[in-house]
């Protein structure tokens, strides 16, 4: 019985020293690796407004997309990049009015998954939609959607 004690005391130190090693490995990625990836860099946020009238850094049809939904307003970083002021909630907004194109792009094309992380793959497919059978009106969604994530781009580091 002492010694079947000892065993499953050993078991359990040992799993716990794994347990906490694991945790200490998952704190270490997020905070040390990680965290700075999903941030949104500061000198990549935007520090004035973007003015169409007199900056001239997009096309109208982007503008005139853009200009009236909250989540996409359009602004410049310091280096005089066009930028979305909001960048995180630009992705779920371009998604949701670029749909068509996408889903298209997802379920004929095997693309993967558009996320915030996995967007590059979509801003020059405007033309795999027309070769692949799609419709103009979802060839029109990815063009957007392309030029759309061309501003995301500039949103955050180059490595992403």
């Amino acid at each position: 019985m002492k010694k079947a004690l000892k065993i499953v005391k050993g078991l359990v130190i040992t799993l716990l020293i794994f347990v906490l090693a694991f945790i200490a490995f998952v704190l270490w990625a997020w905070f040390g690796v990680l965290r700075g990836y999903y941030n949104v860099p500061n000198d990549h946020k935007y520090v004035t407004e973007y003015d169409h009238a007199s900056m001239q850094l997009v096309s109208d049809d982007v503008y005139n997309f853009c200009k009236d939904e909250k989540n996409l307003q359009l602004g410049v970083n310091k280096y005089g990049q066009i930028v979305f002021q909001h960048p995180y909630k630009s992705m779920g907004k371009m998604k949701s009015l670029t749909k068509n194109g996408w889903k298209f792009l997802d379920k004929e094309c095997e693309y993967k998954h558009i996320s915030r992380t996995y967007y590059l793959a979509y801003i020059d497919a405007a033309d795999v939609v027309r070769n692949n059978g799609g419709t103009e009106e979802q060839a029109k969604d990815v063009e957007m959607l392309g030029e759309l994530l061309k501003i995301y781009k500039n949103s955050w580091n180059k490595w992403r």
